[in-house]
């Protein structure tokens, strides 16, 4: 999971520079995997939820003509579900009592990469019906806009700033303030409990 978000991270420059194929190859893919993990291991609630989200993505992905605003919706709200879904079991697989071990520190990775996708995804939602709502993005196709959202999604969970992308809408001011309180939040609230799991083991292991 942790390979194939990074692949996503590193793929969407691709987007922006009109290679769309690769970045959505790296995406299904990670769809697929998100699907077969919660077909294996959850039960019929999440399964059916997985199904969902998964053809959810398929659809404006597959379509050879100009995606609907419906197909979009759909296309984004399968997104979100999933990546929704693989926070809720790597969260409780990373942040769960027991030992510490590297599959932990992984997981752990892999949900702050998590938040910056799904932010992003949204970013790309409402870029699709309001597309003044950044700055810099670009008139472009959707799927060139994607990059520049990815990126700028993790410039402002990481509370980089750089400024080359600046939000104007105030729902999307909001969103990003939220997004950057969380990755300001997260490592801190992520090494403190990954610190009081490995106490505990230490402990219980004397």
């Amino acid at each position: 999971m942790l390979a194939v978000q990074c692949l996503i991270v590193f793929s969407e420059p691709f987007d922006a520079m009109g290679f769309e194929t690769v970045s959505e190859a790296v995406q299904l893919l990670f769809f697929a995997i998100t699907f077969l993990v919660y077909l294996i291991v959850r039960g019929p609630t999440a399964t059916t939820l997985a199904i969902s989200a998964f053809i959810s993505d398929m659809r404006p992905t597959c379509s050879t003509s100009l995606p609907s605003k419906t197909s979009l919706i759909l296309g984004y709200a399968g997104s979100i579900i999933a990546f929704v879904m693989a926070r809720y079991a790597l969260g409780y697989a990373a942040l769960a009592p027991g030992i510490v071990t590297v599959h932990r520190v992984l997981g752990a990775v892999v949900l702050y990469l998590n938040i910056g996708l799904k932010f992003g995804t949204i970013y790309g939602l409402i870029w699709d019906f309001i597309p003044n709502a950044f700055t810099n993005v670009g008139s472009g196709p959707r799927w060139q806009a994607e990059g520049t959202l990815i990126y700028f999604s993790f410039v402002t969970l990481t509370s980089t700033g750089f400024g080359d992308v600046i939000p104007v809408h105030p729902i999307v001011r909001t969103l990003t303030n939220v997004e950057a309180v969380i990755g300001q939040l997260y490592p801190a609230t992520l090494l403190a409990r990954l610190i009081t799991l490995e106490l505990r083991g230490h402990r219980q292991r004397s």
